[in-house]
């Protein structure tokens, strides 16, 4: 989560989420976030494990973007210690291996 930028990146898995009564709960959650000035994006493991460099760039995408400063206006301006530290953070995640990642894969 990034207050400044409003923005919320969850990760979604199919084990969680598999359910009605998970996905329904999900929309319900998405339309009020949004509702309330917030954007949110899912990323799923299998994702970052394979494709980190495309999610971390995303994500800095969506965090410089146009809303990122909460208007449809893009707003010029330095980065902030915090910014680059969110960054970094994105990176190392999105390149972060886990043994836990062993337990999904790409059966649908």
């Amino acid at each position: 989560m990034w207050r400044p930028q409003r923005l919320i990146a969850e990760l979604d898995g199919r084990s969680v989420h598999a359910t009605n009564r998970a996905f329904e709960s999900d929309r319900r959650r998405d339309r009020m976030l949004l509702a309330e000035g917030w954007r949110s994006t899912r990323v799923t493991w299998l994702q970052i494990q394979r494709e980190g460099d495309e999610v971390a760039a995303d994500l800095r995408r969506l965090l410089d973007g146009p809303e990122a400063a909460g208007s449809g206006k893009r707003r010029s301006r330095r980065p902030s210690p915090d910014d680059e530290g969110h960054r970094k953070q994105i990176d190392l995640q999105a390149k972060k291996r886990t043994t836990t990642g062993a337990q999904y894969s790409d059966a649908s």
